[in-house]
């Protein structure tokens, strides 16, 4: 089964503690498991990869009473953290802990398209792919899922060790070199560049988490992130 390695901290500087804040009837970190879950992953599959810093070891605890795996790295070496959580497993599905509006059915299509194609990595269709990337269509930023295969990403990691490639692991996969086997999965339902502009659905901020809960009180844990987006949109002046 893929395994799935879900990144998070407690010690966000703009929202201190928001992994573990209220989300509905649960936690954040609660409700981005379950929708993993939706996507077609055991609970036993997820990875939570945490740092060692003595504020995330709450993170750990969650972990275990939620039926998850765990691993505290680097605090500062993200990618070197997922790496090792990664351990002996030749792939994984990369989700990072700020993104509540994951689609479970972009997850479970990534799943196949990776076996089915042999990819080396494969990401979601978002406007924070390089700009000569773009697809036709799009999720908001904030939804992104990736598949990387882990001997490829220790390959670009190798050669492209920096500290800003320490911090934001998608930077490794910005560029992939045309040898590589790639792919990015576009949503049928989503948007073009035009229509969605730059809308972010992640939860970086205080306001972040508001406008996600409000949503959240409308459409409910489950709802496609379509519809997630739809919500947001209706909310924004700019949309």
């Amino acid at each position: 089964m893929m395994k799935v390695i879900l990144v998070c901290r407690m010690g966000s500087s703009r929202l201190p503690g928001k992994t573990l804040l209220p989300f509905g009837k649960t936690t954040l970190l609660s409700h981005i498991i379950s929708r993993i879950e939706l996507g077609g992953i055991c609970r036993n599959d997820i990875c939570i990869a945490t740092s060692n810093s003595s504020l995330d070891i709450p993170i750990t605890s969650a972990a275990v009473e939620l039926g998850c795996n765990f691993y505290r790295g680097s605090s500062d070496n993200v990618t070197r953290r997922i790496l090792v959580a990664a351990d002996t497993d030749t792939d994984f599905i990369l989700v990072l802990g700020d993104n509540p509006w994951i689609d479970p059915q972009q997850l479970s299509e990534l799943v196949k398209c990776s076996r089915s194609y042999d990819l080396d990595y494969a990401v979601t269709a978002t406007k924070e792919l390089p700009k000569s990337s773009w697809p036709q269509y799009f999720y908001p930023i904030g939804t992104r899922l990736q598949y990387i295969r882990t001997n490829f990403m220790s390959q670009r990691f190798d050669v492209l060790d920096s500290a800003d490639v320490r911090e934001h692991t998608s930077k490794l996969f910005s560029s992939p070199p045309q040898e590589a086997s790639s792919m990015i999965l576009t949503p049928n339902d989503g948007w073009t560049a035009d229509a969605i502009k730059m809308l972010n659905v992640s939860i970086n901020t205080e306001s972040d988490y508001l406008l996600a809960l409000s949503v959240l009180d409308e459409i409910g844990p489950n709802a496609p992130t379509a519809m997630v987006t739809h919500a947001y949109m209706s909310r924004l002046d700019n949309y």
